[in-house]
């Protein structure tokens, strides 16, 4: 018994229909599955160039990120400072990485140094992801400073400090008329005295003895009379 043309036609919708409804529940079970973790910024940005070491790095993916099956590795120039620890963030799929401080300001001490970011990071519905970024850590230069003048050792001027009487300058005077005559005289004039009494007596002991051999020969004379 053959079914009528109307029964085979709608026998056959249904059947269409019931292979669209599993194509689609198909792709809409799959979606999940085909989806992609994607990082989405990073705090510092790639590029940017920082005045100080930051102390924290922040990740943020567009899924929530599993910190147990996640790293974060830091490199200061050629200076691996290795994983850093790990936390989930405020924000839905972020991640902060912590900055140990001595190692950062010793890897900093040369001034400018690029520091690199690389990550290997699992969302909790088990999607890997890897990446990296970079940023420069420079310090500013300081200003030059002018060096301060010294005080100079050179003796202070001459001129009396003001409110300060200048002292009287004395200079000697020649001795004045009337002067005690009992002063002892200097030393150069007891030497011309001195030699004025020696000079002295020398030409009276001349004219003594002229006047003895004068009297000598008198007295020789009369007797010869």
């Amino acid at each position: 018994m053959r079914r009528p043309h109307h029964v085979r036609s709608t026998a056959r919708r249904l059947a269409a229909c019931a292979v669209l409804a599993v194509a689609c529940a198909a792709t809409l079970t799959g979606a999940p599955a085909q989806a992609h973790t994607d990082l989405v910024s990073t705090d510092p940005r790639p590029g940017q160039q920082l005045t100080q070491a930051p102390s924290e790095i922040r990740l943020s993916f567009n899924e929530s990120m599993d910190t147990r099956l996640s790293t974060v590795s830091l490199t200061v120039d050629d200076t691996l400072l290795g994983p850093l620890p790990l936390r989930r963030g405020d924000e839905a799929g972020s991640l902060v990485a912590a900055v140990d401080d001595a190692a950062a300001t010793a890897a900093t001490s040369g001034g400018r140094s690029e520091w690199s970011i690389s990550f290997r990071v699992t969302s909790v519905d088990g999607h890997p992801v890897t990446g990296a970024t970079s940023f420069v850590v420079a310090a500013p230069t300081p200003a030059p400073t002018t060096p301060q003048p010294t005080p100079s050792s050179a003796p202070s001027s001459t001129s009396p400090a003001d409110g300060a009487t200048p002292s009287a300058t004395t200079s000697p005077t020649a001795p004045t008329a009337g002067a005690d005559s009992s002063r002892p005289p200097a030393d150069g004039q007891s030497a011309t005295w001195g030699g004025y009494l020696v000079a002295g007596g020398v030409l009276l002991l001349v004219v003594l003895g002229a006047v003895a051999a004068s009297r000598l020969g008198r007295t020789s004379a009369e007797g010869d009379s």
